[in-house]
């Protein structure tokens, strides 16, 4: 069970009269059960600056997070956070990315043609969040007149009115909070 916490999964747990356990005894006259570790993944894709700060920050706010990025060697030299690190071209994302209401994913690669093989890849996927990273102006030109799902965010992040990439990542986790408590939609 704390080896699976400290991979950053979901552990049900119980505690009855005879303590804390995986399982609840047979015959006990009660207990309660628990659930700790992240309930919502997070699959940052692409592993610059603000994927790094977004990566660490999102782990500590119990979420789950892979980091993706397509650049050979970037993420075995330990750049960045997260419980998992995956390298694969980004037209592969739509293998990796799992869908559902408990799966978000943050585009912010190296490139903007390489945003837009991201969002192709993801166009697809159903998950409780997808943004993407940039100005409005960037946004309008990868997405034009193009419908987009209801769980799409972009820019992403909340407004705050920064540059830096902590910041930046501050911003965005917000809103991925936010969503994931049902504050946004």
């Amino acid at each position: 069970m704390v080896d699976a916490l400290e991979a950053g999964l979901r552990v049900d747990w119980v505690v009855g009269p005879q303590g804390w356990r995986a399982a609840p005894v047979a015959g006990e006259d009660w207990f309660h059960r628990l659930e700790s570790g992240p309930s919502h993944w997070v699959y940052v894709i692409g592993a610059g600056h603000v994927g790094q700060a977004l990566s660490g920050l999102l782990a500590g706010l119990d979420f789950r997070v892979v980091l993706i990025d397509e650049r050979a060697g970037l993420l075995e030299s330990g750049v960045g956070s997260g419980h998992e690190r995956i390298t694969a071209p980004y037209e592969e994302l739509a293998s990796i990315v799992k869908p559902g209401p408990d799966h978000f994913a943050a585009i912010m690669t190296h490139s903007h043609q390489r945003d837009a093989a991201a969002l192709l890849a993801l166009r697809g996927v159903e998950l409780g969040y997808l943004g993407l990273l940039g100005s409005r102006a960037k946004v309008h030109r990868l997405v034009a007149d193009r419908p987009m799902p209801s769980w799409f965010h972009a820019p992403m992040g909340i407004p705050i009115g920064s540059t830096n990439p902590a910041e930046i990542a501050v911003s965005i986790a917000a809103e991925m909070v936010a969503v994931r408590n049902g504050a946004s939609s």
